[in-house]
């Protein structure tokens, strides 16, 4: 047998000759009734999560005003506590608090300011008693020497 190069010639993927390709044919067992049991409870769950209940404003703003108690609570005690150090400062750092701790007996009287723009007078302060100079002791006076 003698074949010609004619012969030889591979065959067309289209011809009937050729080898069909696999196919996928599934293999699915019937569920028995536990597996349906549980599909059925899970397609449940999952259409209650689904469908959520509408919250109302009330509701809502109750939760809002409760929540609000302790973040008001802490703000105003930051705010008092603020005020109480202003407050207690403010006491030890004013001139009557310190003239009052160095002589409370005199009462502190003061001159009504002039109204001069631009100048300023510095005052001594009365409470203050001026140093007097040390005296110097004086000597009498020489006589003219007696003959």
């Amino acid at each position: 047998m003698t074949h010609t190069s004619e012969e030889r010639v591979p065959q067309a993927p289209g011809s009937d000759d050729a080898p069909q390709s696999a196919q996928i044919i599934p293999f699915e067992r019937p569920q028995n009734e536990l597996q349906r049991a549980v599909q059925r409870r899970a397609q449940e769950h999952l259409e209650a999560l689904s469908v959520k209940p509408k919250k109302s404003f009330a509701r809502q703003a109750i939760t809002f005003a409760i929540a609000l108690i302790p973040v008001g609570i802490i703000f105003t005690g930051f705010v008092v506590s603020v005020q109480a150090v202003r407050f207690i400062s403010s006491l030890y750092l004013s001139p009557q608090a310190t003239a009052n701790v160095e002589q409370p007996a005199q009462p502190v009287v003061e001159d009504p300011p002039q109204q001069q723009p631009g100048v300023v007078m510095l005052l001594p302060d009365k409470t203050i008693q001026p140093i007097k100079p040390a005296e110097k002791k004086e000597e009498p006076p020489k006589s003219p020497p007696t003959p």
